[in-house]
C-alpha cells in the first residue's frame, strides 16, 4: 500500500510522505514479519499506515478492516503491536526536562516572542468521549459534554514539550495540572528548572516561569494575568505582554490546527466505545 497524493496522505497520516518514510525506516524492523512457506505477512508500510490512520481520524475498528482488506481482530492487534513498537523506538524524541533543555526553550521565546525567562505555555483542552457505563458525571465539563482533559506545556514553536492525558472532563485545568504527574514534579521541584538569573546585567536575579492563564494558580514557576477588570495601566500592559507568548497564541494554535485537520477528514469528536468482536479472516 502507498498513498502518492500529498494532501490525502496528509489527511489520513497526519505526515508528510518525507516523514513517513523516516518513521517507517525507523520502526520497520520493529513491525516487520517474517514471510514463510505458509502465509505471506501483511508488510510494514501497511502496518504503519493503518495504525496512523486510526491515530489520524479515529475512525472504527470495522471501517478500518473493511478498508484494509483484513480481519477485524487482525487490524486491533496490528495497531496494539504498532503502538507499542512506536513507544519503544521515539523514546530519544522526547523533551526530557533538564536545566540544559529548559534554557534552550527560554531561549526560543526570548527570540521569537521577546519574552525573558519562559519555559512553556501551559494550558488543558477537552477532548470529548462517549460517556463510558456508569461514570455517571465524572466526565461531564462545563461545557455541556463529556470529555478527558489534555494538558500540555508548549514551546515557542508550538511543539507539545509535556502532556498529560486523561484528567477527568469535571475539573478545572488547574486541578488537573495540580493533580498531574507533571505538576507534582513542578511542584516538588523535580523538573531541574535553572536557578534565577537577572534578565538584564546587573538587574534583580529573576525566575524561570510557565504562563498560563487565570484557570491556574500563580506560584513561583508560574505566571498569570492580573485578574479583574480595574487594572492599572501597568498591569494591564503585563496581561498584554503576558498574552503573546501565552497559551491562547499556541496552544490555541495547535488546537486549531487540529480542527482543520478534523474537519478535512470528518472526524467531529474522539468516541471510546466498545465494537462487537469479530472473527479474524487472515494470521498476522
Amino acid at each position: 500500500m502507498r498513498l502518492y497524493d500529498t494532501e490525502v496522505h496528509f489527511q489520513y497520516t497526519r505526515l508528510t510522505i518525507e516523514a513517513f518514510d523516516n518513521l517507517l525506516r525507523i520502526v520497520g524492523p520493529k513491525i516487520e514479519k517474517i514471510s514463510t512457506h505458509y502465509r505471506n505477512p501483511i508488510p510494514a508500510r501497511s502496518r504503519l499506515y493503518l495504525t496512523l490512520w486510526f491515530l489520524a481520524t479515529g475512525d472504527t475498528m470495522s471501517s478500518l478492516a473493511f478498508a484494509f482488506r483484513i480481519g477485524h481482530s487482525t487490524a486491533s492487534m496490528i495497531i496494539s503491536e504498532t503502538c507499542e513498537s512506536l513507544w519503544d523506538v521515539l523514546q530519544n524524541e522526547l523533551f526530557e526536562p533538564s536545566e540544559h533543555g529548559w534554557k534552550e526553550v527560554a531561549k526560543d521565546f526570548q527570540d521569537i516572542w521577546n519574552f525573558p525567562h519562559c519555559i512553556g505555555a501551559l494550558d488543558g483542552k477537552h477532548v470529548n468521549l462517549k460517556s463510558p457505563p456508569h461514570s455517571g458525571s465524572v466526565f461531564y465539563n462545563y461545557k455541556g459534554s463529556h470529555s478527558i482533559s489534555l494538558m500540555a506545556i508548549a514551546s515557542a514553536r508550538y511543539k507539545f514539550l509535556i502532556v498529560d492525558i486523561g484528567g477527568e472532563g469535571r475539573h478545572s485545568d488547574g486541578g488537573i495540572f495540580k493533580n498531574s504527574v507533571m505538576g507534582y514534579r513542578f511542584q516538588h521541584n523535580q523538573m531541574y528548572i535553572p536557578v534565577p538569573t537577572p534578565i538584564i546585567e546587573g538587574g534583580k536575579a529573576m525566575p524561570y516561569m510557565l504562563v498560563a492563564d487565570e484557570a491556574f494558580q500563580l506560584n513561583s514557576y508560574t505566571l498569570r494575568p492580573y485578574p479583574g477588570k480595574t487594572l492599572t495601566n501597568e498591569q494591564r500592559v503585563f496581561n498584554y505582554r503576558l498574552s503573546r507568548p501565552k497559551v491562547g497564541l499556541i496552544i490555541d494554535k495547535k488546537d486549531d490546527a487540529i480542527k482543520q485537520l478534523q474537519e478535512k477528514s470528518g472526524a467531529k469528536m474522539i468516541i471510546i466505545q466498545e465494537e462487537p468482536s469479530q472473527e479474524q479472516e487472515k494470521p498476522l
